[in-house]
């Protein structure tokens, strides 16, 4: 009998190495792209949202003739943004930590102006939409 004419049916250490070094290289390719994606979909979110204050701020000049403001110069956090969706959101749970940022506005009954901040530690963007609609995302 002749025991030398066997093959190995099975892949190598080398090669299933390969394989799991490929594998890696392109999970971290996705999972970079994915971090940037959530990223900005969450700027674009928290813009909606201060899109949507100025809206809610034509009616209630409309309806008052003044703006509704929090203080001359807010900080946004949890409890502004809790305000905020009181009184233009009917208490919809839009501004959450989850979103990434918070929201207050700022101003007098005669101007006013919408800032966020991020609540990721690190992370110094800070959008602000003026009554004007002016949009200003350079920290971002």
């Amino acid at each position: 009998m002749n025991f030398n004419n066997t093959k190995s049916s099975g892949f190598s250490l080398i090669e299933l190495l390969v394989v799991v070094a490929i594998l890696g290289v392109i999970s971290t390719v996705g999972l970079m792209s994915y971090n940037g994606y959530t990223k900005a979909a969450k700027k674009k979110a928290v813009i909606n949202i201060m899109q949507q204050v100025t809206l809610a701020q034509a009616e209630w000049y409309s309806e008052t003739g003044s703006y509704w403001n929090q203080t001359s110069a807010c900080t946004p956090d949890a409890s502004t943004s809790s305000d905020l969706e009181k009184n233009f959101m009917n208490e919809a749970n839009l501004i959450t930590k989850e979103l990434g940022f918070w929201v207050c506005v700022e101003g007098s009954t005669a101007d006013y102006k919408v800032k966020a901040k991020s609540t990721t530690p690190g992370n110094k963007c800070a959008p602000t939409l003026t009554r004007s609609g002016k949009l200003d995302t350079s920290t971002c």
